[in-house]
């Protein structure tokens, strides 16, 4: 047999094969335009012929809400494993029938192979699609925010406009304790099961925090009938079977005026004003508060930039004091602009998706006076990341090629995790800590306070240091309460093997009964506030 024959045997067995479970097969050039059709033609796409379909783009068979579905499948898929199935219709308006299509880009080759099959045949393999979208999750905002990244690329591409839907599911204090843990994972695992179906694309669905949704889906989708179905699910979780009041905010783009980038940051902008706001927040569409957030702070944002380009910023140092003997043992190093205040800076840079470029910024400022410095004293020093961006890929990727440049200073270097109510993937982040602290580096947590949440980050981050929330220690003399619960998480992190450091130490009082309660640390006024330069002196007895 010639090496001809046995390539036509091989497509003909290839052919068989795909008609084994399809009705029309596709092949598509680089382009996506057809060049080969064979199979249920006229039935399917209303073309009389094979032929009348070639030169056709393979998109323009397809209704419009199943266009960037279709588009996004083949931008994801690998050469040589197959895409699909996924359910999806013709456009053809006699062929009302769905339809199953999987898709194949050959190695070596700029072709797409695609079979196509009538659903009703394929129940089967439905089942299978369901299958595989019940076992998906949703992302955290920053994952979330990557992938819809493409999505909203692919739908200004096609002219497309889609919505997102935040859903709150208030007061989840007191529903934990009807639901209790157990229930309410099953909840939250079946909402995050049900929003992937909805969303856009089966993975474009975040959870913000405890309650708190949002899906990226076609414009247009019915979002009544999405609520009724998250009510039922909390009706089936319920041991009381009472279920949760839901609300829904549904905000639309307008892709044909936003290209991907301001796309991008418009849908950040209105995550962080669902996180601060809820269902008060006023947005109606992604691009319009945007839009005039940006206009209004178009100067800003172009000097925050050259801020971050140009490491534009100074830092200042405030002592970390023994409470045993009042010896410093090391200085926390606070970011400070030349104009404007700090903590403002901070939300107009998470407003604008730019947290994670500040944030490195500060690091290599931080790093690179530690190095300089190195030779003229031996104090150590802790930087702040935030939890909104130690989960940030590109943050990570860059701090550790300033790790690697600065390796010798990891004696000399504590992180310390600010914000941590921000982060969602505290087993993520735990393997992070670990990864710092196997490269030499101490992490401390800040803020730490009481509630179910502190917990949980203490079981899945093994730190060295925790920060008691200032808010319980300054009025810790006169508020019993307070006492108590300092008291209590002292005592928790010193049986896990935590250091512990309180803030806000303002007078001696205080620091006495930090003392006395067995806090080794202690960082406030009374020890001196942030100046330009590590300098300690111990306080007058």
């Amino acid at each position: 047999m010639s090496k001809g024959d046995d390539l036509k045997q091989q497509r003909d067995r290839f052919l068989s094969f795909s008609f084994a479970t399809s009705d029309l097969l596709l092949e598509l050039d680089g382009e996506g335009k057809v060049i080969f059709a064979l199979g249920a033609v006229k039935g399917l796409t209303g073309n009389n012929t094979a032929k009348g379909l070639i030169g056709t783009h393979w998109l323009d068979l397809f209704k419009a809400k199943d266009r960037m579905t279709l588009k996004l499948m083949l931008k994801k898929a690998q050469p040589g494993l197959r895409c699909g199935p996924m359910l999806v219709s013709f456009k053809h308006e006699a062929n009302k029938k769905n339809i199953l299509i999987s898709s194949i880009i050959m190695p070596d080759q700029n072709k797409t192979y695609v079979c196509i099959a009538v659903a009703n045949e394929l129940m089967a393999q439905i089942g299978g699609i369901k299958k595989e979208v019940a076992q998906r999750k949703t992302l955290d905002k920053e994952s979330f925010i990557d992938a819809a990244q493409e999505t909203l690329r692919m739908a200004a591409e096609l002219g497309q406009n889609v919505d997102m839907t935040f859903i709150d599911l208030p007061d989840t204090e007191r529903a934990l304790k009807r639901y209790g843990k157990e229930g309410w994972d099953k909840l939250s695992n079946a909402v995050d099961t049900l929003l992937c179906e909805e969303s856009i694309d089966g993975e474009a669905a975040t959870q913000l925090g405890q309650g708190r949704f949002g899906v990226l889906h076609e414009s247009g989708m019915d979002v009544k009938d999405l609520k009724e179905k998250i009510q039922n699910l909390s009706k089936e979780h319920d041991p009381f079977g009472e279920g949760l009041t839901v609300n829904t905010k549904s905000v639309a783009t307008d892709m044909k005026n936003m290209d991907e980038r301001d796309a991008t940051r418009a849908l950040f902008y209105t995550l962080n004003e669902f996180e601060r706001k809820g269902m008060e927040m006023t947005i109606e569409k992604l691009n319009s508060n945007f839009k005039t957030h940006v206009v209004a702070n178009t100067q800003k944002i172009q000097k925050f930039k050259n801020i971050i380009e140009n490491l534009d910023f100074s830092m200042h140092f405030q002592p970390i004091v023994r409470l045993s003997d009042e010896a410093c043992t090391h200085y926390e190093m606070l970011c400070r602009f030349k104009e404007g205040n700090t903590f403002e800076w901070v939300m107009f840079a998470e407003d604008i998706g730019m947290a994670a470029e500040f944030d490195i910024a500060v690091c290599t400022r931080a790093m690179k006076y530690i190095s300089e410095k190195r030779s003229q004293t031996n104090e150590r020093f802790s930087i702040n990341i935030s939890g909104q961006s130690i989960a940030n890929k590109n943050f990570l990727l860059k701090l550790m090629g300033l790790i690697a440049v600065h390796n010798d200073l990891k004696s000399r270097v504590i992180f310390e995790i600010t914000e941590s109510t921000q982060i969602t993937e505290l087993g993520a982040v735990g393997d992070i800590v670990k990864d710092l602290q196997k490269k030499g580096f101490q992490v401390a947590l800040d803020d730490f306070g009481a509630g179910a949440a502190s917990f949980q980050y203490l079981n899945s981050m093994h730190v060295d240091y925790v920060k008691i929330d200032g808010k319980y220690i300054k009025n810790i003399l006169n508020d019993k309460r307070d006492l108590i619960m300092v008291k209590n998480l002292t005592q928790m992190c010193k049986d896990l093997g935590i250091k512990v450091v309180g803030e806000y130490v303002e007078n001696k009082e205080i620091a006495a009964t930090l003392k006395e309660l067995g806090i080794e640390y202690g960082q406030g006024y009374y020890y001196g506030k942030p100046e330009q330069g590590p300098n300690y002196k111990k306080p007058a007895a």
